[in-house]
């Protein structure tokens, strides 16, 4: 049901940006370990799936007008 819902690559960067800059205070530094090995991106459309199960339709179109849409992140 879910195979083809796949973490767009604009957030998967964006989502790999972030966790791997925010290691310095240990946060994240699991999921940094496991995106070494994640070149499927499970760990991205995992999270992007439970988005898209648990979120409503009715929420607002400017939740999401940012970066996110346009792919762009502090790296870039």
């Amino acid at each position: 049901m879910m195979k083809e819902c796949v973490c767009p690559p604009a957030l998967t960067r964006l989502l790999k940006s972030y966790w791997v800059r925010h290691t310095n205070a240990g946060a994240f530094e699991v999921l940094k370990e496991v995106l070494k090995d994640d070149e499927e991106n499970v760990l991205c459309t995992t999270l992007y799936r439970w988005f898209v199960l648990w979120f409503r339709a009715d929420m607002p179109e400017t939740l999401f007008e940012t970066n996110v849409e346009r792919g762009k992140t502090d790296d870039a």
